[in-house]
Formats: C-alpha cells, structure tokens, sequence
C-alpha cells in the first residue's frame, strides 16, 4: 500500500489522468440525469395534451351553446326555412308539416327552396322571347349548386316540370319566375312576371324566433307559432287565434272592426305562455362553418 501511494506520488501524471476520468464519469452522470428527467416530462406532457380538450367553438365539441337569435348567422339560416312566408308565395311547409326530414320532402319544395340562392347573374338570356318576354335559363348545374346551399348535397328530385316562384329580386321587373325544365339545354327555362302582393292583412300563422343552440354538428333553432282563421262579419272580422296547424285548439277568438286591421292587430308576444302558441324546431347540420337543413318537428 504504501508502495502504491508512493508510486503515485513519484507519477503525478497518472494521478492527474485518473482525476480527470472521475471528473468524466460524474458529468457524464449529470448528462444521463438530465436527459433522463427531460424525456420523463415530455412523456407526461403527452399524455396530458393527448385528451380532447372541450372546446366550445370546435364544432365536433359536445358543450351546449345559447347563441344570439341576432347575430346575422343565426338570422340567415332562420331565413332558410321562413322563405316565402310573408309574400304571395304564403309558403307555410314547415308551419303545416308535423316532421320535415330530407326523406319526406316534396319535390316542389326541394325546387322552391334552392330558389332562395339563385340570383340575377344565374339568369342568363337565351336571346329569345316567349309572348314578348325575354326567356333565360339556368343552368341545371348551378341549380344543384342552390340545392347544395340548402341540403348540404344535391338530393334526389325530379328536374321535370314548371313552376311559378316569388323571388326575392326583379328581373326585367318581375319578381315571379316561370320555371320549365328543358332536357335539351340542360337547364331551367324562365319568364318573368309581375306577382300580386299579399292584400291580407292578417297572416295565416304568426311566429317568432325564440332560441339558438349550438352542440356539437347540430344546430337547433326554437320557433314560437299561432295559426288564425278569419271570417267577415258585417263591419268586423272576426278573428280566431289557435296552437295548432289543424286548427282545433282555439287560444282565443277576438272581433275587431275591418278597416282597423293593421300589423299589430295579432302579436304572437300575447301567445307565448307555454300552453298557448306552438313550437316548431328546426335542426341544422354544421360542416365547416356551413349550415344545412336536417329537420323540422312541430311539437304538440
């Protein structure tokens, strides 16, 4: 032993090599260390950040979201379904139909609702005339197109046909298109004309956009409805206020005189209490920041 300490102490050099090689082998350690507790964090970060976070905003998320009846979004897909309602068309599917699904909807309705997102540029002039009226057409592609925006995709339908529709836009004045499909250009055939207005005064139903809820894919629009009937008597008009579309639960019956009807004589505010006016939902599939119809469902 003593030898050993002696030998070490005549060869420094030695000494030094094997200090250095202890110094080595604890950064080395220290290395091993650190690089262990960096991969153990980044393993529980993962593990954390790989569960699905709720989030409100995602479609795909299941948080239910109260959404503003006002905001434009919500607004323009509510125009989706009360289309034709307050014109001559007087278009009441959704309002007489008990469920409204994309199986059971009549042709002319799938042909009435796709004309909401056609415009004037979609018209264009065949360069003939029909009883002196301009014919244009449109073509059954961009007419699927207009399907799509309503459905999300271009449904089964029958293209033959003619149909009469309020538009809301003129075109060469006349705001009622004349619809007839022409195999032969691949495109619907069209005249204009100028429609009647609607000269009642008192609507057929009443209704009222009461609520908007987001969850997940699906968007569910709450309408509050009352359906009248009317009937002259003398001076007067008496009218009957009822729940529902057949017209057999009488909410109130009420006579007011003819020349004092106006568009405050029914108010759907005075029908709202839960056994009074009506609810309609109206569901909507969400893809990508669009808004399809799914369904309709009347309630009671």
């Amino acid at each position: 032993m003593y030898d050993q300490i002696k030998t070490e102490e005549n060869n420094p050099k030695k000494g030094n090599i094997i200090k250095l090689l202890k110094l080595i082998g604890i950064v080395v350690g220290a290395i091993v260390v650190i690089v262990l507790l960096v991969l153990l964090f980044n393993m529980i970060g993962k593990n954390s950040s790989s569960k699905p976070k709720e989030d409100k905003n995602s479609p795909a998320s299941n948080v239910e979201e109260t959404l503003s009846i006002e905001s434009p979004r919500i607004v323009t897909t509510y125009n989706y379904v009360t289309y034709g309602r307050d014109n001559a068309n007087n278009k009441d599917y959704f309002l007489t139909n008990r469920k409204v699904t994309l199986d059971n909807f009549d042709n002319a309705e799938k042909i009435f609702y796709a004309t909401q997102f056609l415009n004037t540029d979609n018209f264009l002039d065949t360069g003939k005339t029909q009883d002196g009226k301009k014919i244009y057409a449109v073509s059954i592609d961009e007419f699927e197109q207009a399907l799509k925006k309503f459905f999300g995709k271009v449904i089964p339908y029958h293209r033959e046909g003619s149909y009469r529709i309020i538009l809301p836009f003129s075109k060469d004045g006349g705001n009622m298109v004349n619809l007839v499909y022409d195999e032969n250009l691949k495109s619907y055939k069209s005249t204009f004309d100028t429609a009647e207005a609607n000269k009642n005064k008192i609507k057929t139903a009443y209704t009222k956009l009461t609520k908007a809820k987001k969850k997940g894919n699906t968007l569910v629009l709450t309408e509050r409805v009352v359906y009248t009937s009317q009937q002259p008597s003398g001076s007067n008009v008496i009218i009957n206020v009822y729940s529902d579309y057949a017209k057999t639960r009488l909410i109130e019956s009420k006579t007011v005189a003819a020349n004092s009807i106006n568009d405050s004589t029914i108010n759907i505010d005075d029908y709202m209490d839960k056994d009074k006016a009506n609810t309609i939902e109206y569901r909507f599939h969400i893809d990508n920041k669009n808004y399809y119809f799914e369904s309709s469902t009347i309630k009671n």
